[in-house]
């Protein structure tokens, strides 16, 4: 197991992001079904890492509700604004992926760069191969 440390800031706003996404899946996914799963994962990375919260849901139309809801606008703008990282929603019958990332100090322009493009290809990875 990786250990690594942030600060309280950082952290609070990760467990607001966390608790809002398992708070929805609780509330929506499982709409009419006894049971279900709801994977989170923590990823450490070089400069980002990233979390995963996964469920094997009814799933959603991400575009409608991001646009309506109160609770995606927030953990879009915490994930943005407070964490500096970035917010994908993949959602299918299957189920829904939401990934975020965030770095884990100061980085310089060229490395935040780096790192950017590489946790693009990455997150694009993770959600493609969760399960669609």
């Amino acid at each position: 197991m990786t250990h690594f440390l942030i600060d309280s800031d950082k952290a609070t706003s990760i467990a607001l992001v966390v608790n809002e996404v398992i708070q929805n899946c609780l509330k929506y996914a499982f709409v009419g079904r006894g049971r279900g799963s709801i994977i989170v994962e923590i990823c450490k990375g070089a400069t980002y890492s990233n979390i995963s919260i996964r469920d094997d849901g009814v799933g959603y139309n991400v575009d409608n509700v991001a646009t309506i809801s109160l609770g995606s606008k927030i953990i879009q703008r915490i994930v943005e604004d407070k964490l500096k990282g970035k917010l994908t929603i993949q959602s299918s019958e299957n189920g829904t992926i939401v990934l975020f990332d965030f770095p884990h100090g100061a980085e310089s322009n060229d490395a935040k760069s780096d790192a950017s493009i590489r946790r693009n290809k990455d997150n694009a990875n993770l959600a493609k191969n969760a399960f669609f």
